[in-house]
């Protein structure tokens, strides 16, 4: 290791002298070496520095140094030991600090042996560092990556797929003619499977839109429960096809939050389907308003379904997760729902959360901040349309 040592006055380097000789040396010219700038050109590894130089302070010409662009370990030699001075060591990022009452060879011995170890965690935690950032950056270039494929895909697939459900329509509707019952069962499916399609697309465009930001909410007061009940009505057809009641006791108090509708009802509307989709037939959802608490409203949403393993409770929000034990009838579309749904109370103030017990059932919870009552302005019950 090269070591070089800045001091105003000669003697107070003697102690180096004896420490330093067996593995390296001071500079030769040590009484040049009254100032950085005799330093210019010459390689070493590690600094003393004297807080007193002719014309300025040690700070100063260390200060000068990092300008430069270098970054050497420095060990801080001063006569005028205190809380200042010391905490103005630790501001400018020397790595040690030796009191020149203190200079004997083995005091210097002990500075030198700490400031390498300290130097070479020093040098491991940047390089470390660096590694960790380009990781991120990769990472994050990816993940760019993935929602520009998620979003180009859904625009090519969507187009396409609108013309081909329209023209499915118009052959069930006997557009070209007269359609056979058989016919008809199979043009439904291909419907079905349309819009099933349809709903995957706009949840991956959802999903892209939320993940940069590009969801802007028009909140206005509006009566949940009203909204809510035109939700469940929208859902009581595929209920009913899945043998499951779909229940709602509107609270005797109204209820008044200031939410985007449309997006309310595009969260609400996917913890229905998640509710019913994982039902048995003969079971339940019941969907509640809570209004108990001071600055929120709490909307449940429980069914009486399978419930959700321990394992995957704490990742049912994340995005394209799906349970490995769901079966084939359950095990549709995308595993965007729950996180779509998450996000968009996230964009109001809000929180939603689970809670299941597996066999008995799951209960999602949506928090929205605010207080319920009689508004003083307009409501608008179920939203504008857009």
């Amino acid at each position: 290791m090269d070591i070089m040592a800045v001091s105003r006055c000669l003697r107070d380097m003697k102690p180096f002298e004896t420490v330093v000789a067996g593995c390296s040396s001071v500079d030769a010219a040590l009484e040049a070496a009254q100032d950085l700038e005799a330093t210019q050109g010459k390689a070493f590894e590690l600094l003393f520095l004297d807080y007193s130089l002719p014309g300025h302070s040690g700070f100063e010409a260390l200060g000068r140094m990092r300008a430069e662009g270098l970054d050497i370990p420095t060990i801080l030699m001063t006569g005028m030991p205190g809380e200042a001075v010391l905490l103005q060591a630790m501001k400018s990022g020397v790595i040690d600090f030796l009191p020149k009452s203190a200079v004997s060879p083995s005091s210097v011995q002990r500075a030198v042996q700490n400031a390498i170890e300290k130097a070479d965690l020093a040098r491991e935690a940047a390089h470390k560092t660096a590694e960790l950032e380009r990781t991120v950056a990769r990472l994050e270039q990816r993940q760019r990556e993935i929602e520009s494929f998620y979003h180009n895909v859904s625009h090519e697939l969507k187009t396409p797929l609108t013309s081909a459900r329209e023209f499915v329509s118009l052959v069930v509707d006997g557009a070209v003619g007269e359609v056979s019952d058989d016919q008809s069962k199979l043009l439904q499916a291909a419907l079905g499977g349309c819009d099933q399609m349809v709903t995957c697309l706009n949840d991956l465009l959802d999903a892209s839109r939320l993940d940069v930001g590009q969801v802007a909410l028009i909140q206005e007061p509006v009566n949940l429960a009203r909204l809510l009940e035109d939700v469940i009505a929208q859902f009581e057809p595929s209920a009913a096809s899945a043998q499951v009641h779909l229940r709602f006791c509107p609270p005797v108090t109204s209820a008044v939050v200031s939410v985007d509708a449309e997006r309310i009802r595009q969260a609400m509307g996917q913890l229905l389907s998640n509710a019913i989709k994982f039902s048995h037939p003969g079971g339940s959802v019941d969907v509640a308003i809570d209004l108990s608490r001071e600055d929120a409203v709490a909307v449940s949403v429980a069914d009486t379904g399978c419930g959700i393993h321990p394992d995957d409770l704490p990742r049912v929000f994340d995005r394209l997760y799906q349970s490995s034990t769901e079966d084939a009838a359950t095990l549709r579309g995308l595993g965007m729902g729950l996180y779509i749904a998450r996000e968009i109370i996230r964009l109001h103030g809000g929180t939603l959360s689970a809670v299941s017990e597996q066999g008995a059932g799951s209960t999602f919870i949506l928090l929205l901040p605010g207080r319920h009552g009689s508004p003083s302005v307009p409501l608008a019950a179920s939203g504008t349309a857009r």
